[in-house]
């Protein structure tokens, strides 16, 4: 999951006229631990493009499995925890600070290796996402969409 474009397949978060969302890796400082990444975000008639800057928040020699990012406009943090890691498919909660108080969001982020599996396998990545989230509606993407351009 850590390379290559990504995709949100399923998020519990209210994205009215988001058609899709896709993210790429574009820079690694392993010594700083530190990443960035480039997301795509499609609407109807336009895509908008932000950069994001990762730290990583690491316990004694534990893998990681959690990230902060800070949106440098509107001073809001993010952490992002990783409760479930396959190699296709990543469920990922999101708390936001913002200035109205918590915002709480989770999502399932996919790579083209979870298309290729069989559908039993795809079932396991959206039933951990329903485990983790809490939830049996929340918002589906069509990955589709995000094929006519990821920038």
């Amino acid at each position: 999951m850590n390379t290559g474009v990504i995709c949100l397949n399923l998020t519990t978060m209210n994205t009215s006229g988001v058609l899709c969302k896709a993210a790429m890796r574009t820079e690694l400082n392993a010594t700083a631990r530190t990443f960035s990444q480039d997301i795509g975000i499609r609407y109807r008639d336009a895509w908008d493009y932000k950069r994001v800057d990762y730290t990583q928040i690491r316990r004694n020699n534990t893998p990681v499995k959690r990230f902060t990012s800070v949106n440098n406009e509107t001073n809001e943090y993010t952490m992002y925890t990783f409760p479930y890691v396959l190699d296709e498919c990543a469920v990922i909660k999101k708390q936001t600070n913002t200035s109205r108080g918590p915002n709480n969001v989770c999502e399932l982020w996919v790579n083209y290796k979870f298309f290729e599996r069989k559908p039993e396998e795809v079932h396991l990545c959206t039933k951990k996402f329903q485990n983790h989230c809490k939830v049996s509606n929340a918002t589906r993407y069509n990955i589709e969409d995000c094929h006519a351009s990821v920038g």
